[in-house]
């Protein structure tokens, strides 16, 4: 017998009182399993629905129930038709930022504590990428740094490429969950600049924050961690000082308006 069957003889037992999952949430959850542990990867086709209904004695419309729970957390796609089926997909760091940053804009999170929280997770990340000194990430980072110096006049590009630079600092950290805490930063606080960037746009004071960010830049090429730590933190609370001349620190963020 499956453990979805066996999970489905429970029922009606003193457990009742506790809502107990439905067919299709237990399948969801083995097939979710299956996908987190690796046992399917990216791409991979799921056996065809005849094959997992046997496998978990199940009906049709549980099996087509569990994909859409599956579909609607962007593990799977499906499609359909003669040729049709579910492939996997597996989870991408871009969706749960931008799910992140809405949930922040409903929570009205201020600008100040985005600001406060970077200051938390970029300078030790800072420090983490002068310990490692990756060569390609230090070639991209200063990519991103003549991609700002070409487009300085454009207040829209400085903002998003100036993001794109601190993404890549918490990039090349190594630390997957600071580089999932700077995805979530980022999509919120390039969205919010982006939204109020004709407000007092200056080009002198973006061609200082470039300089800031070469000297970031030759710190962790030099391997100076204590030094890239401690110029990112400098880095950040200046930059800050800067958009809080435009708007209030207790602004709330604005992903989407």
């Amino acid at each position: 017998m499956s453990s979805i069957a066996r999970g489905r003889q429970r029922r009606g037992n003193s457990l009742d009182l506790v809502r107990v999952p439905k067919t299709a949430e237990l399948v969801a959850a083995e097939l979710r399993r299956r996908i987190v542990r690796g046992d399917l990867t990216e791409r991979d086709n799921l056996p065809p629905e005849s094959a997992l209904m046997e496998e978990f004695g199940i009906s049709r419309p549980t099996m087509r129930e569990a994909f859409r729970i599956l579909e609607t957390e962007q593990l799977i796609s499906v499609s359909r038709g003669s040729r049709g089926g579910a492939r996997v997909r597996l989870p991408e760091v871009e969706v749960v930022a931008r799910y992140a940053g809405l949930y922040l804009q409903t929570r009205k999170t201020t600008v100040r504590d985005i600001s406060d929280a970077r200051l938390l997770v970029e300078p030790p990340a800072a420090r983490l990428l002068a310990t490692r000194r990756p060569r390609r990430i230090i070639a991209e980072l200063r990519e991103y740094i003549s991609d700002i110096e070409s487009q300085i006049d454009d207040a829209e590009a400085y903002s998003h490429n100036t993001a794109e630079f601190h993404l890549k600092v918490i990039e090349g950290s190594g630390n997957e969950t600071l580089t999932l805490l700077g995805h979530v930063m980022h999509e919120v606080w390039e969205a919010h600049l982006l939204n109020v960037v004709g407000r007092g746009y200056d080009v002198e004071t973006a061609k200082l924050g470039v300089r800031s960010e070469k000297k970031l830049v030759d710190l962790v090429e030099a391997g100076d961690a204590d030094g890239a730590e401690r110029h990112m933190t400098s880095h950040l609370k200046r930059s800050a000082r800067i958009v809080f001349k435009t708007i209030s620190p207790d602004t709330p963020v604005e992903v989407l308006v």
